[in-house]
């Protein structure tokens, strides 16, 4: 008794071994063993697009997604930053053009606790304004940004693939180029969570800070008169003659100074 044949689709698997793919990737993507697309493709006549014994960068599922990518632009780097430039000069968006050279997670910052606490009900939007971008620093802690996953499928092809392919994985990239968790793994990335994405994240969070602030002013206002008084404090009384510390005192000044004060 035969074992029974496993439907595969044939005008699938021609397509992607005419673009170049490897035996295991055209595995991944109709989703059968590696050993039922070689006895395939043979039965159709086609040879093997890479040669026994060559491999490509292997790409482990379970590490972490961000250094994948790192590993990965050594080898496909310039398909990426090419398709990047020509995204950037068609749509001037800096921020998915900036990461597509791949942004690491910060380092982590350990702030030492102040001497006191301010009075939170007399915050203003300065205050706050340098709390929520501090948050938005130590939340990139944990982020990294990325190409997106279609530059995992180009590492894995761009040996025997040709060249419109590379290119056009190199665009799908960039185009899903984003911000990732640190510790998320190869399998557990399906998409990038996208740069505007992110930053209208925390613009809404920054406004709903503003909104709460109980002083609705950037920072106190300096009254006059103490600032006139600390100037003046700093002058003394002068002769014309060399001071202390080098200066000449004007007598005329100290005089209009002092008139200003109403003595």
């Amino acid at each position: 008794m035969t074992r029974p044949a496993i439907d595969i689709d044939l005008d699938e698997l021609v397509r992607l071994h005419s673009k170049g793919y490897p035996d295991i990737e055209i595995a991944k993507r109709l989703k059968v063993s590696r050993p039922t697309v070689i006895r395939r493709r043979q039965a159709l006549g086609l040879k093997a697009n890479r040669k026994s014994g060559e491999k490509g960068p292997h790409v482990k599922d379970t590490e972490p997604y961000w250094q994948a990518v790192r590993r990965a632009l050594k080898y496909v780097g310039e398909y990426i930053f090419e398709a990047a430039r020509d995204y950037y000069q068609k749509s001037q968006d800096w921020n998915r053009f900036f990461i597509c050279r791949l942004l690491e997670p910060r380092p982590m910052f350990h702030s030492a606790p102040g001497p006191y606490t301010a009075d939170p009900q007399k915050m203003y939007l300065k205050h706050v304004k340098y709390i929520t971008d501090f948050e938005q620093k130590m939340d990139m802690t944990s982020l990294a940004g990325c190409p997106g996953p279609a530059i995992l499928e180009l590492v894995r092809v761009y040996k025997s693939a040709d060249e419109e392919t590379c290119k056009a994985l190199a665009r799908q990239a960039v185009e899903g180029a984003g911000y990732v968790n640190a510790g998320d793994t190869v399998e557990m990335v399906n998409e990038c969570t996208p740069p505007e994405e992110y930053q209208e994240y925390w613009e809404a969070e920054e406004q709903k800070a503003i909104d709460w602030t109980p002083i609705k002013e950037w920072e106190p206002i300096k009254k006059l008169g103490k600032a006139f008084m600390k100037a003046a404090s700093t002058l003394s009384s002068g002769t014309g003659k060399k001071g202390r510390g080098g200066g000449t005192q004007n007598i005329h000044n100290h005089q209009a100074f002092q008139a200003a004060m109403g003595y």
